[in-house]
């Protein structure tokens, strides 16, 4: 039935969605925030998100520098075994708040020497951040 309706040029009328979005995201110039559809980017952005007044399209290298400070200081209290895990955590985060403008993201594994470490914790407050809700989780 999709396929006829296309044929027939019944869609061709509807705005081309690229993506759906349930957190600010950047376009070029600036910092999407408002509730529905962006003809620009042709993305729908799910829900109005209050935009933290110092957040910039384009920061700064010294904001982005402190900005990696904080991230550091936030994931701080998990116990990174390496320098490198440490970065993993937060690369995933950043790929995932930045996912619009992501054609595709790798896959982020995390692995500990013991249960209990707080793995899940870690991808729940990865997401969490990202979208508001925790990870899906699969047995």
């Amino acid at each position: 039935m999709l396929e006829g309706l296309i044929e027939r040029g019944a869609l061709s009328s509807l705005p081309r969605l690229k993506k759906l979005a349930d957190c600010l995201y950047l376009d070029e110039e600036r910092v999407i925030s408002k509730e529905g559809y962006n003809e620009q980017t042709q993305v729908f952005l799910a829900r109005e998100i209050c935009k933290p007044a110092c957040l910039k399209a384009k920061p700064l290298l010294a904001s982005a520098q402190a900005s990696l400070l904080e991230l550091r200081e936030f994931f701080s209290t998990f116990p990174f075994k390496e320098e490198a895990d440490e970065a993993v955590a937060i690369a995933a985060l950043l790929a995932l708040c930045d996912s619009i403008n992501l054609d595709n993201i790798p896959l982020f594994g995390f692995n500990a020497p013991t249960a209990g470490t707080g793995k899940s914790l870690l991808v729940d407050v990865i997401c969490g951040i990202a979208s508001g809700k925790p990870a899906a989780v699969m047995s």
